[in-house]
């Protein structure tokens, strides 16, 4: 690769690239998610509700989660 023409990355084009990055994390933590989820279902078939809502609130907790800068 040439430094001949180097490209300015701005402001905007790193703040997409973030954006994308946590797009890309968060399409990946609803998977593991659902993955735990029908594991889940299947072990405790039998139980109450209360596995589900503690498996929802602890992905939507990450998901909502600010990353450290």
């Amino acid at each position: 690769m040439s430094n001949e023409n180097p490209i300015e990355v701005t402001d905007e084009m790193r703040q997409a690239m973030v954006t994308a990055q946590r797009q890309g994390l968060q399409k990946d933590l609803r998977t593991i998610a659902a993955r735990i989820r029908a594991d889940a279902q299947e072990r405790y078939e039998g139980e109450g509700p209360g596995w589900q809502a503690g498996v929802e609130d602890a992905a939507l907790d990450r998901e909502h989660r600010q990353p450290a800068d």
